[in-house]
């Protein structure tokens, strides 16, 4: 998609709604058909994050009788008996329960693909969108089977049928239903398919955190979020004004918005302005031309030199930052965190206390399931954490000094599914416009200029987070095409003064249990759902010492 937007800029299409210059050139169906694609993605790639790549962090697998790979990933010598129930307390049961939706999650993820192949022709890697629209003609059938896929034959969004990619992702309030229902009986799960309250993706990441909540005091970043916008036409009732279902901007704060009127803005709301991107290379193995005295580059006069062996660096991820020198805390060169926390932020659909708000004001008090945090307060913006020091045997962490902000491990895998419960139900609405346009066009067609320099940018969200790509052409041939991914925003490393990148801050104090079974850190590393493709960095001992290892890793192998 940004690659389109990218080229389709540069074109002189209106690939930014409300934001480009340009006439709004692009059918407003071959935006839709754009936002049912990249919708579909986006679901299934939610799905995958939480149960294929992150689930596992919170049970024992060996537990269930599966100890053996990729149910139980090798990073160690497991817990001792005294150290047990620190790291694994979610109940035998539901580990068991939990492990069925690991692998009934990839069925949804593929009926999530399969609306994007009809659209777009093939899922993953779709190959139907285009710098002025989707190649896509519309037909009843394609809604139809869409509709069928998303919600069934007689359900719709409100009410899916069961076995449908909405059915199985549920609603926030699933997880205090059963609690209501059952008292937290652990013998009274959820039955998967039952079209009930139960065997939902939400049930799940609730769980998740009622078991885990001293994760909302960990993994903090900075309390900076940026989102580029996505789903050009995804709602035009968006109470700030620009027609997308996701909003493009900036947040300063964990904190909720503060009360407006449309169409003036939050308080907390800045613009996004993609000529404030720009990139440091001062801890990365690349080099900048007059890197002495040019420390900062815009992605139109980027330089991808690779330098391995440069001294002093560490990371084969450059550091973007966005430039605003009127940041009370960072300017000028500001971190910011991109992903489904920062467009859930940016939107005003998640914020410190959004859990608290939404009816789980703490943890169920059932100490025999929930343990010492069973009655614990779940926490609103500013809540201090508690001392867990004493809380098992074997210790805990001491989180009372830290306080609350909405930037935890936790906030990020809440609001990534509730991300995807609200693009779910938005593909329901695309479909239902998309029924009144069968036959309608969704591309035009412009060509390449012959002569002359022509700059383009594409901004949209991938699942991961903010996506920028940058163009120049020159006499009709691409001259110049850097681009700046989530990964690179949330994994850089210390910038040109000395800033560590997002999720190396939310790294720094950590308390960790045993260095052999650092648990800890992988629950916080997965929560960003950081691209392999990028850079894979290890860090190993030897002979007890830290042994330092690099490696680009080739995306061709992906």
């Amino acid at each position: 998609m940004a690659a389109a937007k990218n080229v389709g800029n540069a074109l002189g299409f209106n690939v930014h709604v409300n934001e480009d210059s340009n006439p709004d050139d692009i059918s407003k169906e071959g935006h839709l058909v754009r936002d049912v694609i990249y919708g579909s993605n986006m679901v299934a790639s939610h799905l995958v994050h939480f149960y294929q790549l992150a689930a596992l962090d919170f049970i024992d697998p060996a537990a269930v009788g599966l100890d053996k790979p990729p149910f139980a990933p090798r990073y160690g010598p497991g817990p001792s008996a005294a150290s047990y129930p620190y790291y694994y307390r979610i109940p035998a049961s539901i580990s068991t329960y939990l492990v069925a939706q690991y692998v009934l999650a990839l069925q949804f993820r593929r009926q999530c693909n399969q609306i994007g192949a009809l659209w777009g022709g093939r899922a993953p890697f779709v190959q139907g969108l285009t710098p002025g629209g989707a190649t896509t003609s519309i037909t009843q059938d394609a809604i139809d089977k869409s509709k069928a896929l998303l919600y069934g034959t007689t359900g719709d969004k409100d009410n899916p049928d069961p076995g449908t990619i909405l059915a199985f992702i549920g609603k926030p309030t699933d997880f205090a239903a059963w609690v209501a229902d059952t008292g937290g009986d652990t013998g009274k799960l959820p039955i998967i398919g039952d079209g009930t309250y139960g065997g939902t993706m939400l049930f799940d990441v609730v769980a998740a955190a009622m078991f885990y909540a001293e994760y909302f005091w960990i993994g903090n970043a900075y309390e900076r979020f940026l989102a580029y916008g996505v789903f050009e036409r995804g709602d035009d009732s968006n109470p700030l004004g620009d027609k997308r279902l996701l909003s493009r901007g900036r947040k300063r704060t964990g904190a909720q918005y503060s009360a407006f009127t449309p169409p003036a803005k939050p308080p907390e709301w800045f613009p996004s302005e993609q000529e404030m991107v720009h990139e440091s290379v001062a801890k990365s193995y690349y080099s900048y031309q007059n890197e002495l005295t040019q420390k900062w580059r815009h992605p139109w006069i980027g330089q991808t030199v690779p330098t391995p062996g440069k001294g002093g660096s560490y990371s084969w991820v450059k550091s973007p930052r966005y430039k605003d020198t009127t940041d009370p805390d960072y300017a000028k060169w500001v971190p910011y965190e991109a992903g489904p926390l920062a467009r859930m932020m940016v939107n005003g659909d998640y914020y410190a206390g959004f859990l608290y708000d939404a009816g789980y004001t703490s943890v169920p008090n059932i100490p025999s399931v929930f343990g010492p945090l069973a009655g614990y307060p779940v926490p609103q913006y500013g809540a201090m954490g508690p001392d867990l020091s004493a809380a098992w045997t074997t210790g805990g962490p001491d989180l009372s000094a830290i306080a609350y902000n909405g930037d935890s491990c936790l906030d990020r895998y809440a609001a990534r599914q509730l991300e995807a419960y609200k693009i779910a139900r938005a593909l329901a609405d695309w479909l239902d416009e998309l029924d009144g346009s069968v036959g309608a066009v969704t591309s035009t067609t412009r060509p390449v200029p012959p002569t002359g320099t022509h700059y383009g940018y594409g901004w949209t969200e991938a699942p991961r987070g903010a996506l920028g790509h940058w163009i120049k052409i020159k006499d009709g041939k691409i001259k110049k095409y850097q681009c700046v991914v989530p990964s690179t925003w949330n994994a850089s490393p210390r910038d040109a003064t000395g800033r560590a990148g997002p999720a190396e801050k939310a790294m720094k104090g950590i308390w960790i249990r045993s260095e052999d079974h650092p648990l800890e850190v992988l629950r916080v590393s997965h929560s960003w759902d950081f691209c392999t493709a990028c850079a894979v960095h290890l860090v190993s001992k030897k002979n007890g010492k830290k042994e330092d290892k690099v490696f680009k890793m080739d995306p061709t192998y992906i």
